[in-house]
């Protein structure tokens, strides 16, 4: 028993590390709200306030704060349901043609797609911009992309992004892939096109 004890201790250490690694962000934040724009700038790995300061907090139940508030939350809701909704299309009309629908280069195009996911997503920041600003005939550019800004500081620069997952459609493709053919057949022997395979066969069992 003593023996199993020591051995769960370099562990239980190494988890402690990382919980004050994880906790370090919050801290942080929450001790710098009671800061003022001094002695924030003055901070090194932790801001220390001279004194309880409520500055920040009453600016921001200010009146005047209340409407960029509201849109901030506004935009926030609209952009977590675009992206609910497009990238799960997105992942299961993928994940269904991946696993079921047969042609050629189908598993090249996979392997690139699941190769997409050993790159951090930060690198595609910079290219995300320059496409976001050079986008054509958007924002005062003109057919080539030049001239104007493009997207940028406009709402479609939220929403264009992202929309498909290679994970999420690795984990749909999986997912077809544990259901059986047979009811597919089934439903191709009765009429039943693409669509309505994946609609009202593979998706109710999913659900």
């Amino acid at each position: 028993m003593n023996k199993l004890n020591l051995a769960k201790v370099p562990v239980h250490l190494l988890l402690a590390f990382g919980s004050l690694i994880m906790m370090y962000p919050l801290v942080y934040g929450a001790v710098a709200s009671f800061t003022n724009q001094a002695e924030y700038i003055r901070s090194t790995w932790m801001p220390v306030p001279t004194s309880f300061n409520l500055v920040n907090y009453l600016d921001l139940f200010n009146p005047r704060m209340m409407p960029l508030i509201s849109r901030s939350i506004l935009v926030t809701l609209f952009r977590t349901a675009w992206y609910i909704l497009f990238t799960s299309i997105s992942s299961i009309l993928c994940g269904y043609i991946f696993a079921r629908l047969r042609f050629r280069g189908k598993e090249t195009v996979f392997i690139i797609l699941l190769c997409s996911m050993l790159v951090p997503g930060i690198v595609f920041q910079v290219p995300i911009y320059v496409m976001m600003a050079r986008t054509p005939l958007v924002g005062g550019n003109d057919i080539t992309g030049m001239g104007g800004s493009g997207f940028i500081n406009q709402m479609p620069s939220l929403l264009l992004g992202g929309l498909v997952s290679a994970y999420f459609i690795f984990l749909m493709r999986q997912s077809f892939y544990s259901i059986p053919p047979d009811y597919e057949e089934a439903a191709r022997i009765d009429g039943a096109s693409t669509l309505q395979v994946l609609g009202n066969v593979y998706l109710p069992m999913l659900v």
